[in-house]
């Protein structure tokens, strides 16, 4: 088996990687990184993949129709864009070395982390929202970093998924540990703790997990930093997103249930989304893709990527997008030392 440490090449010297992940500072520009992996892409695919395209081409000429053709483009590129990325990365997984990777994910967190905290405000930034529509992004106290994901539960989620593919030493796990708490997502803690969970062994893991959730209940609703991991907060959330479920298919027909009715519906459940605007077909299309190429070696990153866009939109920005499109794109490689 091929190890992943002799590859050498750089994420972000190549045009498709380089402008998915800094998307949030660049802008509508980055739409270079769909172009440049599709006209990079081998279009020698396996059978699967060529079934899955073609429905995905059937369901988009239906949406066209029924709905607008621009915004079946939008909504299309939104949820399936990562399979631009899929393509591009099928002959190529080699040649990229994910472990600088990780460290230029944890660099630009840790140095946006000191600057919105000490130097500048986070206001008026191109990675954050505007201040005067979303005034709750922003804080007084501890700003959180939302870096190349838009979205600090986005940043959190993908540099843990990364971390899961390589073997890091004992100090740059707890440094990462540090730096997602500092970050302030629930969702990125979450997974942090899921990671650290994997990588201990034997019967330690199962003490661990007991402590974990003793002191979840302790102090998850006591302490402020660790709020959004609460059992409240947590309870809060199933809540609502039951609700919104009920919501959106309150009398809706079963012709739109079945194909989907293309509106942005869901709120930040990013999977309701992405439900109401493909529909049952599209749910079934997006579940056979995952398990067709699910493996050993990226079976935890995806599991916590398409987990947590249950929340945000994890897979569904250009970030999560290449660094999806990479992992389904994952043979069963050793991960690297």
């Amino acid at each position: 088996m091929k190890n992943l440490i002799r590859k050498k090449k750089s994420f972000i010297a190549n045009p498709a990687g380089f402008f998915s992940l800094f998307y949030y500072w660049l802008g509508p520009v980055s739409v270079i990184a769909y172009i440049y992996a599709i006209y990079k892409t081998k279009w020698s695919l396996p059978i699967k993949d060529w079934v899955v395209l073609t429905l995905l081409l059937i369901t988009f000429i239906y949406s066209s129709f029924n709905v607008d053709f621009l915004q079946s483009i939008m909504l299309y590129r939104f949820h399936w864009g990562f399979l631009f990325f899929y393509l591009f990365f099928r002959n190529k997984t080699h040649l990229f070395n994910v472990r600088h990777l990780v460290f230029l994910m944890l660099a630009l967190i840790v140095i946006e982390i000191f600057f919105v905290n000490f130097i500048i405000s986070a206001d008026g930034l191109p990675n954050y929202p505007e201040k005067v529509k979303s005034p709750a992004h922003f804080s007084d106290t501890w700003q959180r970093a939302y870096s190349y994901g838009g979205n600090s539960s986005v940043t959190g989620v993908l540099f843990v998924a990364m971390l899961s593919l390589i073997n890091p030493g004992i100090l740059l796990i707890f440094f990462s540990g540090v730096v997602i708490t500092m970050v302030g997502s629930g969702s990125g803690m979450v997974a942090y703790l899921f990671y650290f969970i994997s990588k201990i062994k034997g019967r330690a893991k199962f003490i661990y997990i007991f402590l974990v959730v003793v002191l979840w209940f302790i102090l998850g609703s006591n302490i402020l930093l660790f709020y959004k991991m609460s059992p409240g907060y947590l309870l809060y959330l199933v809540e609502l997103k039951w609700s919104q479920v009920l919501l959106i298919y309150m009398d809706v027909p079963t012709i739109d249930r079945i194909f989907g009715w293309g509106f942005n519906k869901g709120g930040d459940f990013l999977w309701l989304h992405f439900i109401s605007c493909h529909g049952y077909i599209g749910a079934l299309i997006m579940i056979f893709f995952i398990f067709s190429h699910v493996n050993r070696i990226n079976l935890f990153a995806l599991s916590i990527i398409i987990i947590m866009t249950s929340h945000y939109f994890v897979l569904f920005s250009l970030p999560g997008q290449l660094l999806t499109g990479y992992l389904f794109a994952m043979q069963n490689l050793k991960t690297i030392k």
